[in-house]
């Protein structure tokens, strides 16, 4: 199996609540290892674990179940990163998120 880094943008509590009361459309982006066997699977998985994240996000800050955002149905971007970007130094990438495909430790 590879490593993937794995890229995806989102909306946390206070951005979904602020651009909802405005029109605003503000987001922030997190990046994570994916171990998997091509960027398919990387992707896919990402993808997964997105959902996981941003619903725990959503949950920790106190909101109900039944009213937290799907992040797959927003459909924020989200790509695998080869290279990585120039704005992701050697320690940052050695902080990040390892995943494996397959099994969903978030945050």
């Amino acid at each position: 199996m590879k490593r993937f880094l794995y890229r995806f943008g989102f909306e946390g509590p206070v951005e979904w609540e602020e651009n909802q009361r405005h029109g605003w459309d503000g987001e922030s982006s997190d990046a994570f290892w994916v171990i998997a066997d091509n960027q398919e699977e990387a992707l896919a998985w990402g993808r997964e674990v997105s959902e996981a994240m941003v619903h725990e996000f959503f949950k920790r800050s106190g909101w109900e179940e039944k009213v937290i955002p799907s992040w797959k149905e927003a459909g924020y971007a989200n790509w695998v990163e080869d290279p990585p970007s120039p704005e992701f130094t050697n320690d940052l990438l050695a902080s990040l998120l390892v995943v494996e495909k397959g099994k969903c430790r978030t945050i």
